[in-house]
């Protein structure tokens, strides 16, 4: 998946970090807003992909910052969110995008699988957002209602498809986080959101 064309909106001046930048939606999301001027902060655990992709984008004539992520690891993502500022400020545009999945079934998926996609689609959603949002308000969002937070769900939150429980669960808990997080931070500046893509052809798919 890669950019086909220059966006027509107006990014310049805002500063956006994508978790799971190293492929699919991050890395074709992290072209697209670099293109429209923002300074992009790509963040996953692949250094070798995002710096490849830096590259890319620099080479474009934009500017873009690889930082190593996992982001089930609240410490590691307050010094992405560390490194972000330091480089290019505070962050004001964030899109939890990293995912995790497996092929296994209901009846095979192992604990650790199971859990591994719990703390990367749910937990690591949060900490990536509200890590974020406490550094937007502290910065002024309240006042200049610049905060924009996008969360990566799935259609597989709504839909019914065999062998996917766990993914489907977590997707559809981080909905609903997404809608209560809308809620509560409004009045703080923060436009939240929650996407549901359908069937895409990635590497995760």
């Amino acid at each position: 998946m890669t950019a086909t064309a220059v966006p027509t909106f107006d990014l310049t001046g805002r500063v956006a970090l994508v978790t799971g930048a190293s492929s699919g939606f991050g890395a074709h999301w992290a072209r697209l807003l670099a293109a429209a001027g923002a300074k992009v902060v790509i963040a996953a655990r692949r250094m070798d992909r995002l710096e490849a992709l830096a590259a890319e984008i620099a080479a474009g004539g934009g500017e873009a910052l690889p930082v190593a992520l996992d982001v089930t690891d609240p410490t590691a993502t307050a010094a992405a969110y560390d490194a972000a500022e330091a480089r290019f400020g505070t962050v004001d545009t964030i899109i939890a995008n990293a995912g995790a999945s497996t092929e296994a079934g209901s009846l095979e998926v192992s604990p650790e699988e199971f859990e591994q996609i719990l703390a990367t689609n749910f937990s690591g959603v949060f900490y990536t957002v509200r890590e974020g949002a406490r550094r937007l308000i502290a910065a002024g969002s309240a006042d200049k209602g610049n905060g924009r937070v996008v969360i990566v769900s799935s259609i597989t939150a709504k839909k019914l498809y065999s062998g996917m429980a766990p993914y489907s669960a977590s997707k559809a808990a981080v909905s609903h986080m997404g809608r209560v997080l809308a809620r509560e931070w409004a009045r703080k500046g923060i436009c939240v959101n929650t996407i549901l893509p359908g069937y895409i052809q990635t590497e995760m798919t």
